[in-house]
């Protein structure tokens, strides 16, 4: 749930509901923006609404049984926009009003390959270029990637055409 909090709201009266939401067994988010400072409370927790409208410095309480709280327009009204750089000193902006196309090979073969792909990506107006590099084959006799030199084939294709890369990370190593 969204808990929008009073404009004149003590930092004893914040302390309070954030100590009252923990007790209640929620995650809690706190965001200043620029017209309303709210808390986003996370999980299952066992407040109710009621009680929670009736604590000083609540303003208003938005309940939200959506998934992805955290990204709804309950939560967060303004769009999200993300700056990624290329290697060209450009910045690719995904969100907003723009569609942002992520494009490329589910698995990288070969320099020769990801280059012509890289090519044709960056022809066709995509923003990324995407490629795996650790095969997740579900046989261990098919193609399991190239694995590092695969990653460097990419980053190399991606700089040429000033394309940011985007791969799967599947170990934490």
């Amino acid at each position: 749930m969204v808990i929008v909090l009073k404009k004149d709201i003590t930092s004893e009266q914040k302390g309070g509901i954030k100590d009252f939401l923990v007790r209640k067994h929620y995650r809690l988010n706190e965001i200043e923006g620029e017209e309303d400072t709210v808390i986003a409370a996370v999980g299952r927790g066992t407040a109710d609404r009621q009680e929670l409208e009736g604590l000083a410095g609540v303003a208003s309480v938005i309940p939200i049984s959506k998934p992805y709280k955290m990204a709804s327009r309950e939560f967060r009204r303004d769009n999200t926009v993300v700056d990624v750089p290329n290697s060209r000193g450009q910045h690719i902006r995904i969100g907003g009003q723009r569609i942002a196309v992520i494009a490329g090979p589910r698995t990288v073969e070969s320099r020769d390959q990801i280059f012509s792909v890289a090519k044709a990506v960056a022809a066709s107006g995509a923003v990324m270029l995407r490629g795996g590099t650790f095969g997740q084959s579900a046989s261990p006799y098919s193609f399991q990637g190239l694995g590092e030199k695969g990653l460097a084939y990419l980053k190399e294709a991606g700089e040429s055409y000033g394309l940011p890369v985007v791969t799967e990370i599947v170990s934490p190593a």
